[in-house]
């Protein structure tokens, strides 16, 4: 892992000035690169390089020494007198001045950057379109060669007044213009996408590193005491515990988890501005999770799996859920973790649907047969018709956990179309069975 260091020569005779970033401040120069790298010299070893782009124009001007009178001093000249250790490289570079010089550009920039690189692009003397196309390249480089744009920077010289006006009026000691970083924007654009992805496909690694790299530093720093940082971090860890929470079907912990501390801890101060709408994206999407509601947990969590195809553990889970819910309502304690409790409501769900006379009954129906009987007669027709929508859905999920090793399997799209209508169905007889219930203990 190298770094790098990336920016873009012109051609005009630039004023000198000095330059300030993160209250530090650069000797004079006409060239805010040197600037930058004068007052990042520290951080800068011999396997790192500093990449200047310029056209032919720019090599003669600016790069090479003496274009503009016979002590002038190019950039090359004054990047060596600084003696870092990273290799300096010019690349030809086009005008940019037709489609094919873009692309050309677009595809040096890449070329110059190698595997796992950290870089830092100074964009001051970038013409036309070239600002956008950096950052294009980067993002694109970032996928290609898994590097990290680390530093995106603009030294704002005109902030001092036209280069005339400023070199007739203004002293060079008294000539400090910023450096800004933009570096957040950069990183809104991998915010935005890491954002995008968990709101489209329920995918949440990219958000959940981001949010640990902008942390982290920040926990580390204050010893743990940043209650802001804390809270970003404990919310990332919420959507991360979910998702897999989900994936592995682990309906438990799915109806253990409270977001009511986490949403009441965050506030938009906790974002940059433009991040403040994407956050209240991701608090949308995690609403229905909120809930205190067991049921209402396991619900939103089919949903979840329905959104974004997760149609095995959406039957997984909505099987558990119904039989975790049943039992409840029966009144059973602990039935989320009772194996025997379980069997008998899964067990008393498919008699029913099926009809099956008591005498045939086996097992731990057989065994508390009364007690079984009794709440076939509790929870009348109500009861009936969410365990003939209960069978149905154990049956399929074993064609999937058979992986459709079986006369006649359900195809995919089936599968799908299914498991929405088993959804709607199963949550709708659940409440008529509660509706019943309620009327008969009235």
């Amino acid at each position: 892992m190298a770094k790098v260091f990336m920016s873009v020569l012109g051609t005009s005779e630039y004023v000198p000035a000095k330059y300030e970033m993160k209250g530090k401040i650069s000797p004079p120069t006409p060239f805010v690169q040197e600037a930058y790298l004068h007052l990042t010299k520290d951080m800068w070893g011999k396997n790192d390089r500093i990449i200047i782009f310029l056209t032919p124009e720019a090599r003669k001007k600016n790069w090479e020494s003496g274009f503009f009178n016979e002590g002038y001093q190019g950039l090359y000249e004054r990047l060596k007198k600084l003696n870092l250790p990273a290799e300096i490289s010019a690349i030809d570079f086009k005008n940019g001045s037709t489609e094919e010089e873009i692309m050309e550009n677009f595809l040096t920039i890449v070329k110059n950057l190698k595997e796992d690189d950290e870089v830092v692009f100074d964009i001051t003397h970038s013409f036309r379109s070239l600002p956008m196309l950096t950052l294009v390249a980067l993002i694109y480089a970032g996928t290609l060669k898994n590097i990290k744009t680390t530093g995106i920077y603009y030294g704002a010289f005109e902030v001092l007044g036209h280069p005339t006006y400023v070199k007739k009026n203004i002293p060079v000691e008294k000539r400090i213009a910023p450096i800004f970083d933009l570096t957040p924007y950069a990183h809104l654009i991998e915010w935005t996408f890491a954002v995008d992805e968990f709101l489209k496909y329920g995918m949440v690694e990219r958000l959940h590193e981001l949010i640990k790299d902008k942390v982290n530093p920040i926990l580390k720093e204050t010893k743990g005491k940043d209650q802001k940082a804390r809270a970003v971090r404990d919310l990332a860890q919420t959507l991360k515990n979910l998702v897999m929470n989900i994936y592995t079907c682990r309906c438990t912990k799915i109806e253990e988890i409270r977001l009511e501390k986490i949403f009441s801890n965050l506030s938009e101060g906790d974002f940059m501005p433009p991040f403040v709408p994407l956050a209240q994206k991701v608090r949308d999407k995690i609403q229905p999770f909120a809930s205190e509601d067991p049921w209402q947990k396991g619900l939103a969590a089919v949903e979840w799996c329905i959104e974004h195809n997760l149609i095995q553990q959406g039957y997984t889970i909505l099987e558990e859920a119904a039989i975790s819910e049943v039992g409840r309502i029966m009144g059973v304690e602990n039935i989320s973790e009772d194996k025997d409790e379980r069997g008998f409501v899964s067990s008393l769900l498919s008699v029913t649907a099926q009809k099956k006379p008591p005498e045939k009954w086996s097992g731990i129906l057989s065994e508390r047969k009364e007690e079984a009987k009794r709440w076939q007669k509790i929870g009348g027709d109500a009861f009936s018709e969410l365990a003939k929508e209960f069978n149905k859905l154990a049956d399929i999920r074993n064609d999937i956990n058979h992986c459709g090793c079986r006369e006649e399997p359900i195809n995919p799209n089936e599968l799908k179309k299914k498991l929405s209508q088993l959804y709607k169905n199963i949550k709708e007889r659940m409440e008529n069975f509660r509706e019943h219930l309620s009327n008969e203990n009235k």
